[in-house]
């Protein structure tokens, strides 16, 4: 249980960063991005569900170590929207744990993201960054 725990959090981390990079480390850019990866996996979807199975057992015949059921691989995809979806949520929370407690920050990334502690806090430090020019922006152009 503990490897698959571990392969959760991996993938888990893999598809934050990706976020955050695709989104160019500017905050205002995320939900486009995750907008973007949401309908590129449902349009995953679509194209799996009409192959037929000698089609599919073809497309499936390219990896390695393959399963050959589109259920198996529509069942991934959606596991990986849902995934998409909370993705924001949890960028937020990173943010202001970052912002307000960064002690409490540290412990979570060190806890939940072994191995891949300096990338997140990189990424999260830049991101807050772009989202604290954007208030020192708006405040400046208010007055």
């Amino acid at each position: 249980m503990k490897k698959y725990q571990k392969y959760e959090n991996d993938k888990y981390a893999n598809v934050l960063l990706y976020v955050i990079e695709k989104a160019e480390f500017k905050y205002d850019n995320l939900d486009k991005t995750i907008n973007e990866l949401i309908k590129e996996k449902q349009e995953k979807i679509k194209q799996l569900q009409n192959m037929s199975e000698e089609e599919f057992m073809h497309h499936i015949s390219n990896f390695i170590f393959g399963v050959a059921s589109k259920d198996y691989y529509i069942t991934i995809h959606k596991r990986d929207i849902e995934m998409l979806k909370e993705i924001k949520n949890s960028i937020n929370w990173l943010l202001e744990t970052y912002n307000n407690n960064r002690e409490l920050f540290n412990e979570v990334i060190k806890f939940n993201y072994k191995g891949k502690v300096k990338i997140i806090k990189n990424y999260i430090s830049k991101l807050a960054n772009s989202l604290n020019q954007k208030v020192i922006l708006n405040y400046c152009n208010r007055g």
